[in-house]
């Protein structure tokens, strides 16, 4: 009995031994799309209207108010600048369409809401030239979502440019131009 007892041992010790482990494998694909977000959103003052009707604008300008405000939010997931440029080097006269009067008569300056991180903000007068207003292609403002941007603009009396213009002579009519705003991704 003792011999049956050792060779059923020898045998179950056998089996064990020989036994293997079953295994499976799965694959599992993973990916992740990572689609680029560039929103550029203006909230308010996305239509700026000067009316030039005292001799005191005429010869002073128009100063910065709230209805010459336009106020923007930008979402980026990448770094980014903003850029502002008008269509035309000279706004048209819409009774007249012979009547122009040089963009660089339109003055602004870019403000951050004093919350905000941005710092790198631009001012100037409009021109044709695409202009960095927030960062720029070497200083990019790192992603993210701002909002209550602004940009405060304001009607010089006389241009600053080689036009040498002033608004006292220039025919009445009323003028006009757009101003376009481009959201660019810093790696562009």
């Amino acid at each position: 009995m003792k011999k049956l007892f050792s060779i059923l041992g020898l045998l179950l010790a056998g089996f064990t031994a020989n036994a293997q482990q079953v295994s499976d494998m799965a694959v599992i694909p993973i990916g992740v799309t990572l689609n680029s977000i560039m929103r550029l959103t203006v909230t308010s003052g996305g239509n700026i209207e000067f009316v030039v009707n005292t001799m005191q604008q005429y010869e002073e300008g128009v100063p910065n108010a709230t209805p010459y405000t336009t106020t923007f939010d930008v979402s980026s997931s990448s770094d980014f600048y903003v850029t502002l440029a008008a269509d035309n080097e000279n706004m048209i006269g819409t009774v007249n369409n012979t009547h122009v009067m040089p963009v660089d008569f339109l003055a602004y300056e870019v403000v951050a809401p004093s919350s905000s991180s941005l710092s790198t903000i631009g001012n100037g007068h409009l021109s044709n030239t695409e202009t960095a207003i927030v960062g720029d292609s070497g200083s990019a403002v790192e992603g993210g979502s701002y909002t209550g941007i602004q940009i405060k603009w304001s009607l010089e009396s006389e241009t600053t440019g080689t036009s040498s213009a002033k608004l006292l002579g220039l025919p009445s009519d009323r003028y006009t131009v757009n101003a376009y705003l481009q959201l660019k991704a810093a790696n562009n």
